[in-house]
């Protein structure tokens, strides 16, 4: 992987080192901050990174909300996927972590103001800056599902560590109203066929059943937690 200003190149070599295929994004405005992360047991290899204004590639084009957007796509064996996600708002979005889970989807965790818009859905921020995990399908990059961190102040979620299939460790950074403080905080998330649970979720523990849809207020207006089933679960 190679970033350089508006310019960014996907590599795969050889074990002898020698050039196999190569993958060229170009943006009209900048490009920011790419992640890799592998699929288990695969040569699947899902990438992301951040681009402003137009963002165009062999089979392809697409324009950015406002100022930086989010990319997602994969490759596999050197085949560039002809599918891909984008995140985005109409100020910069920041892209903090990525990891895949198993072979059939992966997680992108990014930060943004106002607002953001992920397939169909859209959330509004609350404070200065907010916190989204998004679950992504690794072979037609449809949304499966989002958890949205917002509170009066910054929130940002930096770490996203697959363990199993089943849990992730989730980390980073929100504001507590009983501390009045922001804090960091490092969570584990569950993941299960039809029994979904957060535990521990920010700033208090938390308990939900399949299917959920819920927001939680742990003091007047200070914090608010949502988490959305759509396509899958989270």
């Amino acid at each position: 992987m190679c970033i350089r200003d508006r310019f960014f190149r996907l590599i795969q070599l050889d074990d002898n080192g020698s050039l196999v295929n190569e993958s060229n994004y170009f943006s009209s405005g900048r490009i920011n901050n790419g992640l890799l992360a592998r699929a288990p047991t695969s040569n699947l290899v899902v990438f992301s990174f951040e681009f402003e204004k137009e963002l165009s590639w062999a089979n392809g084009n697409l324009s950015s909300n406002g100022g930086f957007d989010i990319f997602n796509s994969s490759t596999e064996n050197g085949l560039l996927s002809s599918h891909y996600s984008s995140i985005g708002g109409p100020w910069n979005d920041r892209l903090t972590s990525m990891s895949c889970i198993g072979l059939n989807s992966y997680v992108v965790a990014s930060s943004f103001y106002q607002n953001i818009k992920v397939g169909n859905e859209t959330f509004q921020a609350m404070g200065s800056s907010d916190a989204l995990i998004s679950k992504i399908h690794t072979e037609n990059h449809r949304l499966f599902d989002n958890y949205h961190l917002s509170t009066v102040k910054e929130d940002r979620i930096d770490v996203l560590g697959v363990m199993t299939d089943e849990f992730m460790l989730v980390g980073g950074k929100t504001y507590s109203p009983i501390t009045k403080t922001e804090q960091s905080f490092l969570n584990t998330f569950g993941e299960k066929p039809n029994k979904p649970r957060a535990l521990n979720a920010p700033p208090t523990h938390l308990n939900s059943s399949f299917p959920f849809d819920f927001t939680i207020y742990t003091a007047v207006s200070y914090t608010h937690l949502r988490a959305h089933e759509t396509r899958g679960n989270l």
